[in-house]
């Protein structure tokens, strides 16, 4: 993870608290009240989807969520889109059919897994909003329901995440633990880059390269 030094460090505390309680479960030892939520605040492209899945995974390989993240089986990423539906009354079915899965279709929940909210402020236009506070109601009954085995990430700009917290007190209490991701610099931004095109496969040419494929 390249340029996020401060994310660095709370995903080490993350993982020490996490190793903690793993680690108790197996010695039959009890566990304190916990949740793995999270909110992710900053501007695209400064890696949130990566750690979040990296931090799914960590969890996983502890035995502290069930499903594995890198399949789709264990990771769904949604947003206002996906969650709110056309007729008041259908949003929280769907929600809960998001996490609980559908029997009658054998549509399988994501419970046990990583739920990635994506802009999660969009959720909440005011007061005014019915269905955006539908979701956002299912939304936090489901987190809390299945806070045991299962990570909700919710990312977005910070000053909007900021007033989707303070519409709704119950957030607080569910997300308390916010990782913020700051900006890229153009030269963290271009190592990025390189490793994406490693992980392709892919090299960056040059203009005289250029010239001999041309020839």
């Amino acid at each position: 993870m390249v340029g996020i030094l401060p994310v660095k460090q709370q995903i080490k505390e993350l993982a020490a608290g996490a190793e903690i309680d793993a680690d108790r479960a197996r010695k039959g030892l009890p566990v304190g009240e916990r949740t793995m939520h999270l909110v992710f605040t900053g501007a695209p492209g400064t890696g949130k989807t990566t750690v979040a899945r990296e931090i799914g995974q960590m969890y996983y390989h502890l035995g502290l969520v069930e499903k594995d993240p890198s399949t789709d089986e264990g990771w769904v990423e949604t947003s206002r889109s996906g969650l709110v539906q056309e007729y008041q009354g259908q949003t929280a079915k769907n929600v809960k059919r998001l996490f609980e899965g559908d029997e009658e279709t054998g549509q399988e929940g994501m419970a046990g897994g990583v739920i990635f909210v994506d802009e999660a402020y969009d959720l909440y236009h005011g007061d005014q909003d019915q269905y955006g506070k539908e979701a956002g109601t299912e939304l936090l009954r489901q987190a809390e329901n299945h806070r045991q085995n299962t990570v909700v990430i919710m990312a977005g700009y910070g000053e909007q995440m900021e007033s989707l917290f303070e519409s709704n007190p119950g957030l607080r209490r569910r997300f308390p633990t916010t990782l913020e991701f700051p900006e890229m610099s153009l030269d963290d931004r271009y190592k990025v880059m390189q490793q994406n095109m490693r992980a392709a496969e892919l090299t960056i040419g040059t203009k005289e390269r250029a010239a001999q494929v041309r020839e």
